[in-house]
């Protein structure tokens, strides 16, 4: 989650699984833009908890705060809690399917 309020687009693929990522191209070229227009995330108070788990495939509930600032919205703070699916590839859990 830090590499995705980093925009750091290297950092954040090795967290997503190899099925669902988007190609690495495509996503550092969207968040340099977006770190070149000077828009910042913050991610605060971040809680996980484990709500199923079978075998290689487990379910996880993240809250926290999201504050991101962009100059075309402005500042905004939100709640996060959101439910995401993690597959264990490679020996680490990763995200599969959408995050936030």
């Amino acid at each position: 989650m830090q590499a995705l309020a980093r925009l750091d687009a290297v950092g954040l693929v090795h967290y997503l699984c190899a099925e669902t990522a988007p190609p690495v191209d495509e996503l550092r070229q969207s968040m340099a833009e977006a770190r070149a227009q000077g828009a910042r995330m913050e991610l605060a108070e971040m809680r996980y908890e484990l709500l199923e788990q079978d075998g290689d495939e487990a379910r996880v509930r993240m809250t926290g705060l999201l504050k991101a600032d962009h100059p075309s919205q402005g500042p905004s703070r939100e709640r996060l809690d959101e439910t995401v699916q993690l597959r264990l590839e490679d020996g680490r859990w990763k995200i599969c399917g959408g995050l936030m």
